[in-house]
């Protein structure tokens, strides 16, 4: 809500976003478009938890200590 239009409708006619950084994540996770390809180092365990409550994924290979992560949901 926070957007210009013209990003909106930019973003609306993408057919993919990548979304690089862990505040990306924290922010366009919730996003439903199916087109956003996260790529993010993780640096905190909050975010593996959303991590696997998004994927499933154990939480232990992600305890937030620079791991690397491609997500594709």
């Amino acid at each position: 809500d926070l957007c210009s239009q013209e990003l909106k409708d930019h973003f609306d006619k993408a057919d993919l976003v990548v979304s690089k950084g862990q505040g990306n994540f924290e922010t366009l996770s919730e996003v439903e478009t199916g087109k956003i390809l996260f790529l993010l180092t993780q640096l905190c365990a909050t975010v593996g938890r959303h991590m696997h409550e998004l994927t499933g994924i154990d939480q232990n290979r992600l305890p937030g200590k620079g791991e690397m992560v491609i997500y594709y949901p």
